[in-house]
Parts: structure tokens; sequence; C-alpha cells
């Protein structure tokens, strides 16, 4: 099982983009996290670094 609590999304330390998301996955289940493709926004310098839990 993977269980993770208040996540928070800030990019360019000044834009909340998600905050207070939990989530549980149950063992065996599959999920994906997507974020915006590189380029969405003008002049963001490239595309972001998403990074997950290890283990």
């Amino acid at each position: 099982m993977l269980q993770v609590n208040n996540i928070e999304v800030i990019y360019s330390d000044v834009i909340l983009v998600l905050k207070g998301l939990s989530l549980v996955v149950p063992q065996g289940q599959i999920v994906a996290l997507l974020d915006r493709p590189p380029g969405d926004f003008p002049g963001d310098g490239g595309p972001p670094r998403l990074r997950g839990p290890d283990g």
C-alpha cells in the first residue's frame, strides 16, 4: 500500500497549483499523477520536475 498525505506543489516558488491532496493506493494497484506538457506556459523555462516518493 502507498499512502501520501497533504501533497503540495508550487511552481517557480510562487504558483500554488495543488494543496492538501491525500491518497491511498492499495497494494497491487497502479496510479499515475500527470503533469502539464512542457511549454504550456510561455516563458516557463522548460518542463517542471515532478518528484515522487521512494520505495
